[in-house]
């Protein structure tokens, strides 16, 4: 484990494998700050529920005073996970368009968390519903509860309108406390590769 004489400095397998686990130290920092700063919406389909688990002839929903044939109600949710607010500017002027594939009858609820906030309005355009331009604050949540006449169909985005925002479907688990995981664990791991190279030259010089 002795640095050979001529050998610069610069050039031994501790010096080296010192500065890898930096760098993948520093890395990691990067990658977690510039993810904190961007701007992001999720957005999920929690339920898609049919209203009606029988095929009596007898029974019928009806909702303002029209029949729905084949209602199911579907509850979908959009929140801010970025650590800023997103404005009312970065729709760009357009509001934000699900396709939800089949005839949608009425909004039954838009509700936010915190409540103190309020969810932005919505607007029904057949099968699109159009989430108008709003204030999302950070880390609010707002579930729209939507009633629909036709089959299971499974929500989708439509339109995007917005400027330096990325906009992406949830996964099961949220999105920012999966990538913050995984780049946490990534700077981890560089860190740690980098000493066991540096510990690894050393034993075998």
């Amino acid at each position: 484990m002795v640095i050979a004489a001529g050998d610069p400095w610069y050039q031994s397998a501790l010096f080296v494998g010192i500065v890898s686990g930096l760098l993948g130290a520093a890395g990691g920092v990067v990658a977690v700050f510039l993810q904190g700063r961007r701007l992001r919406l999720r957005w999920a389909e929690r339920t898609n529920t049919s209203l009606l688990s029988t095929s009596d002839p007898d029974l019928a929903v009806f909702h303002g005073g029209a029949s729905v044939t084949n209602p199911r109600v579907v509850r979908l949710e959009i929140w801010n996970p970025s650590k800023r607010e997103v404005t009312s500017d970065k729709f760009n002027g357009d509001g934000l368009v699900f396709d939800f594939k089949t005839p949608i009858v009425a909004v039954l609820s838009a509700e936010s968390i915190p409540a103190t906030r309020v969810a932005p309005s919505a607007l029904i355009a057949g099968e699109h519903l159009e989430i108008n331009p709003a204030l999302l604050a950070v880390k609010q949540r707002c579930t729209y509860t939507v009633l629909v006449d036709g089959p299971e169909e499974h929500v989708d985005t439509s339109f995007d309108p917005f400027v330096g925002v990325t906009i992406k479907r949830a996964l099961n688990m949220d999105e920012q406390q999966r990538r913050s995981t995984l780049v946490a664990a990534l700077g981890s791991g560089l860190s740690t590769a980098g000493l066991v190279v540096a510990v690894g030259s050393l034993w075998l010089r």
